[in-house]
């Protein structure tokens, strides 16, 4: 770029070369795309945190972006020189594609579990692809903004046979006490579960099994996960510019595989007649929602560094 001491003119600038890398220096600038830093400023919930503690070191009214930036440059172990990554925070495998192409493959899972299953299903030579990165833990580089549409005709029974089986009621059918809450009262618990440990409680006893698969109840408690739980990242953001029309599209094409689509906006994904959990399948097959998630993730682990900051201020002074 070029400088102009006090009283030169435009042939005499300096020509002084700049860079913001953290390699030369203590406190450098960095920079977000602004796709993650709008999904930064979504998912971070701010209204939650604890207020700025005013007995700690930090610099006073600060804006989002800000306070972003002293969390970064104020933590005792810097970003790593070669890539900016921050050492608190878990990339995953994306650690290891900061030059855009993966070298390195972890060790495949035990046996050719997608592959076998693709292979049955009559997929064949690039068909295959997405079932060979499975099975190999590969990764994929996909946009994050491309909700799912439901299967064509024929994969809709394949769809449909994602669903659970029925336990035949034992004699004693009263189960754990836990099992015994009301309705209202295990939706509450259960929405703030990850799809996982759901299932996870689901596989406790028959009657929890019953009682947490059935449909309507299972349909009932996606969609609480959807509009406030941990599948929230599903929602679209709305300073994303299109992503509103994308998913709203997308969750009406869903609506009118089992009935006709009556809502043109987000309250889609609350709709009665919104089929939750085969979409939220759906979601967990798709790579573009698969990358939505792992960036949710990260963005659920800078709100720890938020409060963190907030409590106990700078953890080195760079300022």
């Amino acid at each position: 770029m070029g400088l102009l001491e006090p009283g030169q003119s435009t042939k005499d600038a300096l020509d002084v070369s700049t860079h913001c890398t953290s390699w030369d220096t203590l406190n450098p600038n960095f920079f977000v795309s602004e796709g993650c830093y709008r999904y930064l400023e979504a998912w971070v919930g701010i209204d939650g945190l604890p207020l700025r503690n005013a007995h700690v070191p930090h610099t006073r009214g600060l804006s989002f972006a800000g306070e972003l930036y002293e969390i970064v440059n104020s933590r005792m172990e810097q970003r790593d020189r070669s890539h900016g990554l921050l050492p608190c925070i878990d990339y995953g495998d994306l650690a290891d594609s900061c030059e855009q192409y993966q070298d390195v493959f972890p060790p495949r899972r035990k046996g050719f579990v997608h592959i076998a299953r693709g292979i049955a299903q009559g997929l064949r030579g690039r068909g295959l692809l997405t079932d060979v990165m499975l099975d190999f833990n590969c990764w994929m580089f996909m946009r994050p903004d491309r909700w799912p549409y439901p299967p064509k005709v024929d994969e809709q029974e394949r769809l449909r046979a994602s669903t659970f089986g029925d336990f035949t009621p034992t004699t004693d059918s009263r189960g754990p006490l836990f099992a015994r809450l009301s309705s209202e009262e295990l939706l509450m618990i259960c929405c703030q579960c990850t799809v996982s440990s759901y299932l996870a409680l689901a596989a406790t006893s028959k009657s929890f099994h019953m009682r947490l698969t059935a449909p309507e109840f299972l349909d009932l408690t996606m969609k609480e996960m959807i509009a406030r739980g941990s599948l929230r990242w599903i929602m679209p953001v709305e300073s994303m510019p299109g992503e509103v029309e994308r998913a709203v599209d997308a969750a009406k094409a869903w609506l009118s595989f089992d009935s006709e689509p009556d809502v043109g906006d987000t309250s889609v994904f609350s709709a009665s007649a919104f089929p939750a959990f085969k979409f939220v399948y759906a979601c967990f097959q798709s790579d573009s929602m698969r990358n939505r998630q792992r960036i949710w993730g990260q963005a659920k682990q800078y709100e720890l560094l938020w409060k963190d900051f907030r409590s106990k201020g700078w953890e080195v002074n760079r300022f």
